[in-house]
């Protein structure tokens, strides 16, 4: 089974690819409105799961023990919140997610605002990641906890809605 925690406009198009090569696929959503719309348009499992809350990923994990938990796939939103909420969704989530899944390879899809550039300047995988600001530095500590865990990672930028997405998958595999 493949977890894709967080099933936005990345999140849900991946699961549907992944579903569609065959795999077995858990979507989490943050709530059970969006795991209810989910779970009715799509044939993958849904879950609506806290992912920065230790206990209530566990209790997943627990639910799940029965399966093998292949990969786990952290493109969840902080919802545009401030520092507190990318360190609870994207810091906390990724540990929580990586504590209770210690088998599973962990794939964090992070951000191009990990990098200090705002000058127009040409950017690559090379460029030094020196956020300014403390949301970026969260991202990158986000990315930290996933390479730690011998995981990946994936720096996506002008994510800007449904039809403006690239597929992740497509990166995965490239």
């Amino acid at each position: 089974m493949i977890i894709i925690a967080g099933c936005g406009y990345v999140g849900e198009k991946l699961a549907q690819d992944l579903h569609d090569a065959g795999h077995e696929v858990c979507g989490l959503t943050h709530s059970a409105e969006s795991a209810g719309r989910l779970s009715a348009e799509h044939e993958w499992k849904v879950m609506a799961v806290d992912i920065g809350d230790a206990a209530a990923v566990q209790v997943l994990a627990d639910a799940l023990a029965h399966v093998g938990v292949e990969a786990i796939i952290h493109c969840a939103s902080s919802g545009r919140g401030g520092a507190e909420a990318y360190q609870r969704v994207y810091v906390d989530g990724m540990k929580n997610l990586v504590a209770a899944f210690p088998g599973a390879f962990p794939v964090y899809a992070s951000s191009t605002s990990v990098y200090a550039q705002t000058d127009d300047s040409l950017v690559t995988e090379e460029s030094d990641a020196l956020p300014e600001k403390e949301t970026g530095r969260l991202l990158l500590a986000a990315e930290e906890v996933a390479l730690n865990a011998g995981g990946a990672v994936v720096r996506l930028a002008g994510l800007y809605g449904r039809d403006r997405s690239y597929p992740l998958l497509n990166l995965l595999q490239g």
